[in-house]
């Protein structure tokens, strides 16, 4: 299971403050407590990311989250805030022990797996920065960012160009998303699992490798900032649907409008969140009337999936109604062995007749009580259960 795991500090002692240089921002007086109460989620810890993480953990906020799956290589140097002695360790853990040390009382978290893995449960923050090299992460976490209705921030550049860029999106069911910005040509890439790497290792002759410099990458990240103060300080609206792009060849910034594409093939879909207690022990249908969204809905379980039908040595086929954990093996009730569910009586969301099925039946006596948080839909809304709201 793929989750965030905090970093500690290496000197429990030091603890002492980390915005004794902040300004007094106009219009602001609360400022230090909004900042301090900040919760960031960080994709990404390379050449623009790991300057990001450097830059929040300097303002003192609540919670730094980072997240990238990659190591660091002796290219990494060229564009990254490292020195040759980062070479070979990972960039979440480097970017996580960083930001500790900057920031002492700052809680800090750190996930070197893939971001598309991390359930919506990890997913507590404020805001999001994205600064990834793969086009199939950013829309994962364009999709999760605007299911929660979280804030987006993407820093990015275009070394031939000497072109930086930031890109605010407010999340909001009728604003675009990441995916409403590809051409054509990048949604072939996206079929491709394409990477655009920031170091300029060998790719693909197919995938452009992204070429740029330190100073290129350090800009893009300090555009991005401005955004996050902006969205902290409560100056005019932060997450406002546009990209700010500077053109270096001519000191030149401009910024456009983005809209959402009526062709965009992601779900624009926002997630209300409430908390209910003793989440296991309600029946599906108390669920069903807590998210309120009617009787044309579908039913996910966190790291679960149902399934109807499943095949054990002890006997032939039979039929179940149980949800498993989507990581582990089903347990045939009979023998107590390992089973195999029917792939095509296996649902990871659950609606119609199936869902009329279960009604009266509790998560935890489903085979659920570990699941952390139930998604109810319809077409046009979606609420999140869980024991506590973040």
């Amino acid at each position: 299971m793929i989750r965030f795991r905090e970093v500690q500090a290496g000197d429990p002692s030091a603890r002492e403050s980390t915005r004794r240089r902040l300004p007094d921002f106009f219009g602001a007086p609360d400022a230090l407590e909004r900042i301090a109460a900040l919760r960031v989620i960080v994709i990404g810890c390379g050449s623009i990311g790991l300057n990001l993480v450097h830059a929040v953990a300097r303002l003192g906020v609540a919670t730094i989250s980072c997240v990238d799956r990659g190591r660091f290589k002796p290219e990494s140097v060229e564009t990254h805030p490292i020195d040759r002695g980062s070479v070979g360790q990972k960039k979440a853990w480097h970017a996580g022990r960083v930001a500790k040390s900057l920031s002492p009382n700052t809680a800090v978290f750190v996930c070197d797996g893939d971001v598309e893995q991390l359930g919506l449960e990890h997913w507590s923050g404020d805001l999001v920065l994205l600064a990834t090299d793969n086009l199939d992460a950013e829309l994962c976490v364009s999709r999760k960012a605007r299911l929660l209705g979280l804030p987006l921030f993407q820093g990015s550049v275009h070394g031939p160009t000497l072109v930086a860029e930031v890109r605010a999106f407010s999340s909001s069911p009728d604003g675009p998303c990441v995916a409403c910005t590809y051409s054509a040509d990048e949604w072939k890439l996206v079929g491709g699992h394409a990477r655009f790497s920031c170091s300029g290792e060998p790719l693909p002759s197919s995938v452009p490798a992204t070429m740029s410099t330190s100073s290129l990458c350090a800009l893009a990240a300090s555009m991005t900032m401005n955004r996050v103060l902006r969205f902290a300080l409560r100056a005019g609206t932060a997450a406002d649907d546009t990209s700010t792009v500077f053109c270096g060849f001519n000191d030149r910034v401009t910024t456009t409008r983005l809209r959402r594409s009526v062709s965009c093939p992601e779900d624009h879909i926002t997630i209300e969140r409430r908390a209910v207690a003793g989440l296991s022990s309600l029946t599906v249908a108390e669920l069903l009337a807590e998210a309120g969204l009617g009787d044309d809905v579908s039913l996910s379980v966190q790291g679960h999936r149902l399934t109807t039908l499943q095949a054990c040595g002890c006997g032939p086929v039979t039929d179940v109604l149980r949800f498993f954990e989507s990581a582990s093996a089903l347990v045939c009730p009979a023998c107590n062995q390992n089973s195999q569910p029917h792939p095509f009586r296996t649902h990871d969301r659950v609606a119609g007749t199936l869902l009329a099925g279960i009604h009266s039946k509790s998560l935890g006596e489903m085979g659920a009580a570990k699941a952390s948080f139930v998604l109810v839909r319809n077409h046009g809304r979606a609420v999140l259960l869980s024991p506590t709201v973040h």
